[in-house]
């Protein structure tokens, strides 16, 4: 009996570990990402969405003024990437529908997508970055303003160095 009960909680113990520790190892892509699908063949054109990552989830970020709606309808993507950098998606616009796959890796994403419409089919690449990125390249650039005199006019150059 007491065996059973051990098995029994050894068992659920290792599936807890498990499945927690796939959504965790996702989680290296958490955050907010900025997707362009761009069509390569069709009449769909150039589709900016904003989008977020969270423990291995995608879902469009909405409300944003970058590229929530299309064709008048409010994108809803929604999707998943494993921890080594798969993905999978799905986007709905109003009667628009189109599916995609790629890799994601911690700053960057790429894959292909398609899709149907009223209009026909469409479909293309998409990629993406993390807006964590910028996030740094910002701080970098602060830094950089700092060390050299951030509040010296543009054009001018500190004593000893070269203007230009």
């Amino acid at each position: 009996m007491i065996g059973n009960r051990m098995c029994a909680f050894s068992l659920s113990l290792a599936v807890a570990i498990i499945c927690s520790i796939l959504p965790a190892m996702a989680s290296q892509f958490d955050g907010h990402w900025r997707m362009v699908a761009i069509t390569t063949s069709g009449h769909c054109g150039e589709i900016p969405i904003d989008v977020g990552i969270s423990r291995g989830r995608i879902y469009s970020t909405g409300g944003s003024s970058f590229g929530t709606v299309f064709a008048h309808y409010l994108i809803q993507l929604v999707g998943s990437v494993s921890a080594s950098g798969q993905v999978r998606m799905n986007a709905v616009a109003g009667p628009r529908i189109a599916y995609g796959t790629g890799r994601f890796d911690h700053f960057r994403g790429s894959g292909t997508w398609a899709g149907t419409g009223p209009s026909g089919v469409c479909s293309g690449i998409w990629s993406a970055h993390s807006l964590l990125t910028h996030l740094h390249a910002t701080e970098s650039l602060q830094t950089m303003q700092s060390a050299f005199g951030r509040n010296r006019p543009l054009g001018r150059a500190p004593i000893g160095l070269p203007n230009g």
